[in-house]
């Protein structure tokens, strides 16, 4: 885990910021939307211990949590699971987020767990809707402990864009020749009509097909 300067750990990549989305190589890391409920505490007596609940808006892919610790010891997590009879499956046990549940010098650090390290390997992350994280701090000294900015987060492809297309040199330059002699051909044709009502049909010929193809390539910027 990170160092005393609320570093993160567990993840294999790098995290500015439990905020912020980010880019590996081929993946985006995108924030899940859910719902972190109040803590609930099942059990006062030494080891005390309580649990939040994450709730997803929707069935959800889960690759990491990230939050930051408040004097817990460690964390158990658990998820819905209708064929258990308590209605909760732990897919993560005793994750250790204290080395010393007596000592405070990193009881408020920030963690980051992988779900495909950490949870067992019957867990299905491509369809999460709710989580149990049970905290345990088997120490008296501490008067309330808890988790701090739970999120849950996600990869997914990141689709590369094409490289552009090369063009030689030369096509720009002729595709910039043409339009400048389709211009002036055009105003000069254009002129001598308004000389002459007679002379109108000269301004219709196929330079306006001309000047639109040329605009509209994509070879040549034409302002």
């Amino acid at each position: 885990w990170g160092g005393g300067g609320g570093g993160w750990g567990g993840c294999g990549v790098t995290m500015a910021s439990p905020m912020q989305r980010f880019h590996t190589t081929k993946k985006a890391v995108v924030e899940v939307p859910c719902v972190v409920g109040q803590l609930t505490r099942v059990r006062n007596e030494s080891p005390s211990a309580a649990f939040l609940s994450i709730t997803f808006k929707e069935p959800s892919r889960l690759n990491y949590l990230v939050f930051q610790n408040y004097y817990a010891h460690s964390v158990m997590v658990q998820h819905a699971d209708q064929a258990s009879a308590q209605g909760w499956k732990t897919v993560m046990r005793d994750y250790k987020l204290m080395r010393n549940p007596h000592q405070e010098s990193d009881a408020q650090e920030y963690h980051c767990i992988d779900v495909f390290k950490t949870f067992s390997r019957t867990f299905d992350c491509f369809r999460v809707t709710s989580l149990r994280l049970v905290l345990t701090q088997p120490s008296p000294q501490w008067a309330s402990y808890s988790l701090h900015n739970v999120k849950a987060y996600a990869l997914h492809d990141v689709v590369p864009k094409p490289p552009p297309p090369f063009v030689h040199p030369a096509a720009v330059n002729a595709a910039s020749e043409v339009l400048s002699i389709a211009r002036t051909i055009k105003a000069h044709r254009t002129a001598y009509a308004q000389q002459d009502p007679a002379n109108m049909h000269l301004s219709k010929e196929p330079l306006e097909t001309l000047i639109q193809t040329a605009q509209n390539a994509e070879i040549v910027e034409l302002k």
